[in-house]
């Protein structure tokens, strides 16, 4: 199954996600990539969840070697690594932060994605809420879940995914 958690640009898609990763009885379940971003927002990182291990992914201030979006500028090493931690990952549920822009050009965690869709493992991946009709056609997803990124919904999912957890 795939759930796309969608909200606006800085309205909470990471901090849901993050949220559930923490919940005490999941977090050994989870593996993946979240994004964080410095305090005002001129860099990001990449951060694999299961080891901590964190990477400059992108900044304003300046130019590393791989693909821009927008004023930004991407490390595509740091796309490597982690395109390679999530391929790599033998964890059930795997989160992507976030689809967007750059996978719809065939960059960043395009080809990952494309690969943990075929192994049919369970993607939670964060997408701003314009994007997510054409991540869904470009990536052909044909069965997810829509969740709206916000505390009450982050509870209500992880009550949904604790549900699913004592049926297998």
């Amino acid at each position: 199954m795939v759930y796309i958690v969608s909200a606006p640009q800085g309205k909470g898609k990471t901090s849901y996600l993050s949220r559930l990763i923490e919940s005490n009885e999941f977090h050994e379940s989870f593996g993946g990539i979240l994004a964080l971003s410095s305090p005002e927002k001129h860099e990001y990182y990449a951060k694999n969840i299961e080891t901590g291990e964190t990477r400059l992914l992108m900044s304003d201030r300046s130019s590393l070697q791989g693909p821009t979006i927008g004023c930004f500028s991407c490390r595509q090493e740091t796309f490597d690594w982690a395109s390679k931690c999530l391929l790599e990952s033998k964890m059930k549920c795997m989160v992507i932060d976030e689809v967007g822009r750059l996978e719809l050009q065939g960059h960043g965690y395009a080809n990952a994605l494309r690969t943990l869709l075929e192994m049919q493992k369970e993607l939670y991946i964060a997408v701003r809420d314009k994007f997510v009709d054409d991540v869904v056609e470009e990536f052909g997803i044909k069965n997810y879940e829509l969740v709206e990124a916000s505390l009450r919904e982050s509870q209500k999912h992880i009550h949904i995914y604790e549900r699913s957890q004592h049926l297998e």
